[in-house]
């Protein structure tokens, strides 16, 4: 069990964003307790590519089809 809960996918919802369902490739959004991932799909293995914790997420919304997703950008100061 110790060793699922170590892989990349352990725990993830996945929502297919871009292309269809029957493509090799595309693009995937990954909800879990941490956050967002964004998953590129080539040749049906997932790689994440994006993650957006939720510490940092100011507003998620959807409408009809589309999904935004606003986040905080952390600030340096040099």
């Amino acid at each position: 069990m110790k060793v699922c809960q170590r892989l990349t996918e352990y725990g993830v919802h996945f929502h297919r964003v871009l292309p269809e369902k029957r493509s090799q490739t595309g693009i995937m959004l990954g909800v879990f307790s941490k956050g967002v991932l964004i998953f590129e799909v080539l040749n049906s293995n997932r790689t994440p590519v994006l993650r957006f914790p939720w510490r940092e997420t100011k507003k998620i919304s959807f409408i009809v089809s589309s999904v935004a997703y606003n986040y905080i950008l952390d600030q340096m100061f040099l």
